[in-house]
């Protein structure tokens, strides 16, 4: 190779990886399928790995006239180069579809600041074109994806909704080559967060009336906590798991199934109505999961109380109910312990009849304060 050649070679290489700044492509070229290709080792080829990002949004519910809602989150990171994704969609799974109004992606541009693009869902995929999102090499960039909910309500309580990232018609350019890639030069697919259809939903909290600290045995409270329903429609509240954690520091065996699993010694009321119990039935778990019938030495350790009928907790309102139970037995000598966690319960929203259970309440599981004897 002549001098003259050499040192050309060398300068359009420097050209390339430092001096000539950002080249974009003028056409579209899939240097891949190229004969030239065969001859440019994978790593000097530029890939955008695509992974979910640590805000994730939880999986949750998602309910009709929403903005803003997060569904989506995910890391990009490039190899050998830094690249600009030009095109790309996300694959709408689980169907209905026809809730969403619009899908919106957040980035940060090219020029440092936030962008947003807005498109709409077509045949299961939305699509975004020509916008210009930087991926820097060595580090991350993060696409953060919201939807905005349809204002009349579609009947489908209890469906699932997800936006995946997708491969398909995805399109990009090296910043320092100028080589054009397809979908080839992306990772395929990235699940997002699993969304859940409803009208409505509860939001449980702790009363501040709860009791906490010293307490007295006896038949009292053990646990206050509100459940207001959202003001797109009504709840219905038909049972709800509660866990103990207990402490027979005095060994008297006040906590175990024989004694505190019993029906007698637990009641549930709404202060609508403090003297009537809402307890149609009780099921007691043990603490190593069995049925406390079986293992009536072992420790309480779960309560699951189910409601004579359903309890409606009308649109935009708060009810607080109460939980009691009977600690009679529980020593004042030796500062026996009873902690209640309300875990789980089985609700309704107005638009079915199909029972849900708390999976998705990001409120639960909702921790009540130690009372000591």
């Amino acid at each position: 190779m002549k001098k003259s050649s050499v040192f050309y070679f060398f300068l359009l290489v420097f050209g390339i990886f430092f001096g000539f700044g950002c080249v974009e492509p003028t056409e579209f070229i899939d240097l891949r399928a190229t004969a030239s290709a065969k001859d440019i080792p994978l790593s000097r080829l530029g890939r955008i790995n695509v992974t979910a990002a640590s805000d994730m949004p939880e999986d949750g519910i998602v309910l009709a006239n929403s903005t803003g809602v997060g569904v989506a989150s995910f890391n990009l990171q490039t190899t050998f180069e830094p690249m600009v994704l030009t095109d790309f969609c996300l694959e709408s799974v689980g169907g209905n579809s026809e809730a969403i109004n619009s899908v919106t992606v957040i980035f940060i541009n090219r020029e440092g600041y936030t962008e947003t693009a807005t498109n709409y869902i077509t045949d299961d995929f939305v699509c975004f074109s020509d916008v210009e999102i930087p991926v820097p090499f060595r580090r991350s960039a993060r696409l953060y994806i919201s939807i905005e909910t349809a204002s009349s309500w579609f009947s489908f309580s209890g469906d699932t909704i997800r936006l995946n990232w997708s491969d398909h018609d995805v399109e990009s350019f090296g910043v320092r080559t100028g080589r054009a890639y397809d979908h080839r030069a992306v990772t395929d697919s990235v699940e997002g967060s699993t969304m859940i259809w409803h009208k409505t939903k509860p939001t449980i909290s702790l009363n501040s009336g709860s009791p906490v600290g010293l307490g007295v045995p006896g038949f009292d409270d053990v646990l206050r906590f509100n459940m207001a329903a959202d003001a797109r429609g009504y709840v219905g509240f038909q049972w709800g798991e509660f866990s103990l954690v207990t402490h027979d520091y005095a060994g008297s065996g006040w906590n175990t199934c024989a004694n505190l699993g019993d029906y007698e010694k637990w009641a549930l009321y709404s202060t609508d109505d403090m003297s009537s119990d809402l307890v149609e039935s009780l099921v007691f778990i043990a603490s190593d999961g069995s049925n406390c019938e079986d293992s009536p030495d072992l420790v309480l350790s779960l309560v699951i109380v189910t409601l004579i009928e359903t309890e409606e907790v009308a649109a935009g309102s708060t009810i607080t109910y109460v939980l009691r139970g009977d600690t009679i037995d529980a020593s004042s000598f030796d500062d026996d312990t009873i902690q209640v966690t309300f875990a789980n319960l089985g609700w309704q929203d107005d638009s079915s009849s199909e029972e849900f259970d708390g999976t998705h309440i990001h409120t639960l599981p909702l921790e009540g304060n130690e009372i000591y004897y």
